[in-house]
């Protein structure tokens, strides 16, 4: 089977890792896959992709409403004639259009987020007339955000496809000792916008600090908040117990080595950061939005919280103060880790794409 994946960057972010994710099950199974990039952006991401024989192509995008894309996304169609075109995030709007035509079998689009969140006002629109009228089959990854679908797109339940995120859990470094040494490190990987609710975090962290001395938290990520934050930490003279790293491109490590995994977002779909954190045994404190509720249960395999400073810093003094809840917590989300692995994730949209071919 021939495989086009469209994305617009490959930057650091959940939905472009469930695309390396993906497209490296799906070589693995023997079929011929290329990822389409629309910027010409190098990351982390794209070198683990050449590495591991993934071919990719880069369309040169220019910032703004690019009208290039569609000659170019349409000369990639007619050269490789796959079976399968994957769009992801906003790019259905360049790849539908270009596509016409070009007797492509399966167009399909994994909806990341809750679907009044993913694009703008004007991409929704123009993705509800591909849904209904172009044969582009979207792909919700939880039932919440099937029912966003619905409710955003006018189309019946029956044809969309729940396909839950998955990542190789055999690369994540299980968690052996709950046992809290001088410091207590929380960590967060993750975007630095609003849906990540930094500042929220920031502000439980802040308060927690006056009781506990020896919490840290570390942050991981970039993005356009980027400034604000590191203002908001400075302001707060917080900046030897919140620790900016940058980008993370190699976070197994980094799970293993924290006490608690902090994902306060106020939406998310379904948080590849969630699924490693539950893959390493980690505690885990989120809120309760989006697709984390189906992927954790409050008190059996994580805390939910609402995305408030104060009840975030609640869930947090809790774990803190209990030791045995978690051990509890963190072995419970390993298991429940073996929903979401990039293997039943590939099988998934394998047979999607054979009933669409």
């Amino acid at each position: 089977m021939r495989i086009l994946q469209f994305m617009p960057e490959f930057g650091i972010a959940g939905a472009e890792i469930m695309c390396e994710n993906l497209s490296t099950e799906l070589m693995k199974k023997g079929h011929d896959m290329t990822v389409v990039s629309l910027y010409t952006y190098e990351s982390a991401i794209t070198k683990r992709l050449k590495e591991k024989g993934v071919d990719i192509i880069f369309l040169d995008k220019k910032p703004g409403f690019d009208f290039s894309m569609f000659r170019k996304i349409r000369s990639v169609v007619k050269k490789i004639k796959p079976d399968v075109i994957h769009t992801h995030r906003y790019v259905a709007q360049y790849v539908i259009p270009a596509s016409l035509g070009l007797n492509v079998k399966a167009k399909i689009h994994t909806v990341h987020n809750i679907a009044q969140e993913e694009n703008t006002p004007w991409a929704r629109k123009l993705n509800k007339f591909f849904f209904h009228f172009c044969d582009l089959v979207p792909v919700a990854l939880t039932q919440l955000i099937k029912e966003t679908i619905v409710e955003e797109y006018g189309i019946k339940e029956s044809a969309i496809p729940v396909i839950y995120n998955g990542v190789p859990l055999e690369n994540c470094i299980r968690k052996v000792s709950y046992n809290i040494g001088e410091t207590v490190n929380l960590l967060h990987i993750g975007r630095y916008s609003e849906q990540k609710n930094h500042v929220e975090m920031i502000k439980a962290i802040v308060n927690l600090h006056s009781k506990y001395q020896n919490i840290r938290l570390h942050l991981w990520g970039d993005g356009p908040l980027k400034g604000t934050i590191s203002d908001l930490i400075a302001n707060n003279h917080a900046a030897n117990y919140i620790i900016e790293h940058g980008l993370c491109d190699k976070s197994y490590q980094h799970f293993c080595d924290a006490d608690i995994f902090l994902l306060p977002s106020k939406y998310e779909g379904m948080p590849m950061t969630l699924i490693e954190a539950m893959g390493t045994a980690l505690p885990i404190v989120a809120s309760k939005v989006g697709g984390i509720p189906d992927m954790i249960k409050d008190s059996e395999n994580g805390l939910l919280c609402s995305p408030i400073a104060e009840d975030i810093a609640q869930k947090i003094e809790t774990l803190i103060l209990a030791p045995r809840l978690r051990e509890q917590l963190g072995c419970n989300a390993i298991l429940k880790a073996n929903d979401f692995t990039s293997q039943k994730m590939a099988e998934q949209y394998l047979n999607l794409y054979s009933k669409r071919i």
